[in-house]
């Protein structure tokens, strides 16, 4: 891993620029405003691809809205899997995304959260929203904000990856609040324990090759997930879901070379 990215998460987080930045998110609620701040549109959020805090898309994701927060430092169920592999913390060439993710945090700290989330993405036309490129629901209060902001939007689907198995227990969610569990070699008996309790999303299951070194600590692979790349990832669902939600195929059927993500359903 590279051990700055954590240290400058925490040093912008602390930033009168980052603080800067989130007070003048918080303050305003509209392109308008943004423009006329002291910040250049691609830092403050205006112009085609953001307004305010959130950026509209990703090569990966295309045209989606997405909100993110500094990575580890706001994923409290993080795996040695994150800090090895996480390409949040490899990220080094834009350094707005950079201070965008420590100013995101800070607002998301505020009461008002809710209302300035939904003010921004009211004026937004995209149906579905992205939570966390970069971060995870650091604790119960902040899920609870966003679930507050789901109920605000209906017509919205808000969707996340989360790790923060423990933080998510217990938190009544709106249906258009979709929270998918991100399991790892690390974490995959957790992700399943979780699941049976709150019945809710998919589980989608991501590991490196080889998948070997990788395997959880604890002896010869007594937690190491059954699957293996060139498997239908394996026997940790009864029920392998072999295309992911949308169609398509699924990466981690059939074998890969880089990177394998499989979704899974149907535990007992």
């Amino acid at each position: 891993m590279r051990p700055w990215r954590l240290g400058e998460a925490e040093r912008l987080v602390r930033s009168e620029l980052a603080e800067s930045l989130a007070e003048t998110w918080a303050r305003c609620g509209d392109e308008e405003c943004l423009a006329k701040s002291p910040f250049e549109p691609e830092l403050v959020g205006a112009g085609r691809w953001w307004l305010g805090p959130f950026t509209i898309g990703n090569r990966k994701m295309g045209e989606i809205p997405f909100y993110s927060l500094p990575p580890l430092l706001t994923c409290p169920g993080h795996t040695p899997f994150c800090t090895r592999w996480c390409y949040a913390v490899y990220e080094i060439v834009n350094w707005r995304a950079h201070v965008r993710e420590a100013a995101a945090y800070l607002v998301s700290l505020r009461d008002d959260f809710p209302d300035i989330a939904a003010r921004y993405l009211a004026k937004l036309p995209h149906p579905v929203v992205r939570l966390h490129v970069s971060g995870d629901f650091y604790d119960r209060r902040y899920l609870e904000k966003w679930a507050e902001v789901a109920r605000r939007l209906p017509h919205k689907i808000f969707y996340t990856y989360t790790k923060s198995f423990d933080v998510i227990r217990n938190v009544e969610t709106p249906r258009n609040l979709v929270i998918h569990l991100s399991a790892d070699p690390y974490n995959y008996v957790k992700a399943a324990e979780t699941w049976r309790e709150i019945r809710r999303g998919l589980i989608t299951f991501v590991y490196m090759p080889p998948f070997s070194s990788l395997a959880a600590p604890g002896g010869s692979g007594s937690r190491r997930a059954r699957g293996a790349p060139g498997g239908a990832c394996g026997g940790v669902a009864t029920r392998p879901f072999s295309r992911p939600p949308g169609g398509g195929p699924a990466p981690g059927v059939g074998g890969c070379n880089t990177s394998c993500l499989c979704f899974l359903r149907g535990f007992k």
